[in-house]
């Protein structure tokens, strides 16, 4: 509802407001909660905390912690620079699937906190519970709005992804700084390039991530290391470093082109059937065939042995 999309309703973009945090731990008269979705519209200094459910239970001590979040509770743990002078609102909202709204909405009462309540399916985004504070929000969401599909998936992974996921988005970050002749690489350097929302998270969901990307980088390097060399974080290095030995950047066309050939090749041992959870996501391995089409050399896989090629 943040970002601009063509399938899928896009209000509160419409109104100025953009993701401003995601997993964040905020700390209020009713305790701590983790924040699923933080909005911010910078123009009003209007805030939202949004509570993502894809099940239909409501747990009473969450429900009411997140209806006592303060906005400037809210801006510090976010870490929002505010856009406008004067006073900052918050509202807290749940979003649920539309299939459990009957539930999610007696759980809440059952709470006795009164949000207002976002059910998503894939034909409709319909709003329940209380109306907005925000006269303008209300207006927004006041008709059931139309959608011509499933929300689309913005981020492909989370701390509780397969291992795998991250490789695949690891690797073209590898691939990427190979590309830009970078001799190393540190790890938060990867994860940042891999994720792009990661500096959106919490402190401590972050750390996981990056803890996802550097067990990624190890995989990567165990399995091709004539090309990249893993350096663990010492007492004198407080980051990671993936260090690049092999680049296919410093041979000549057709070496470069089977470089980047060999490197797909190792990068992921077994075959298996392509992803599609994100189809808008080019796959590593189009990549390279894109590259190769582009540089008209085509060329068989050449041995694991011999890279082919002038250096």
């Amino acid at each position: 509802m943040c970002g601009e999309g063509d399938s899928y309703p896009a209000p509160l973009a419409a109104l100025g407001f953009r993701l401003a945090g995601i997993e964040v731990p905020v700390t209020g008269a009713g305790g701590t909660v983790v924040v699923d979705v933080v909005a911010f519209n910078p123009s009003t200094n209007n805030l939202l905390a949004m509570e993502a459910k894809s099940g239909a239970n409501i747990e009473e001590r969450q429900a009411k912690a997140y209806a006592a979040i303060s906005a400037d509770a809210l801006v510090e743990a976010a870490s929002i620079t505010l856009g406008a002078a004067g006073s900052r609102t918050v509202q807290s909202i749940v979003v649920c699937l539309a299939e459990h709204k009957d539930r999610i909405l007696l759980g809440l009462a059952a709470a006795e906190v009164d949000p207002p309540v976002l059910a998503l399916e894939d034909a409709q985004l319909e709003h329940l519970g209380a109306p907005f504070d925000d006269p303008v929000l209300e207006a927004a969401f006041v008709e059931p709005l139309e959608a011509n599909g499933p929300p689309p998936r913005i981020i492909p992974v989370d701390a509780d992804s397969p291992s795998d996921a991250f490789d695949d988005l690891v690797m073209p970050s590898l691939v990427a700084s190979m590309a830009q002749r970078r001799p190393e690489v540190t790890v938060p350097r990867l994860a940042e390039d891999a994720l792009p929302h990661l500096p959106l998270y919490g402190k401590k969901e972050r750390g996981r991530l990056e803890a996802k990307v550097d067990d990624a980088a190890r995989r990567i390097v165990s399995r091709d290391p004539g090309s990249f060399e893993y350096l663990p974080r010492t007492g004198n290095r407080d980051r990671a470093i993936v260090r690049i030995l092999r680049n296919p950047e410093e041979a000549a066309l057709q070496g470069r082109t089977q470089g980047y050939q060999g490197i797909a090749r190792r990068a992921r041992p077994r075959p298996r059937p392509p992803r599609q959870e994100n189809p808008d996501q080019m796959a590593f391995f189009e990549i390279v065939s894109e590259f190769e089409r582009a540089a008209g050399e085509l060329q068989p896989p050449v041995d694991e042995d011999d890279e082919g090629g002038e250096r």
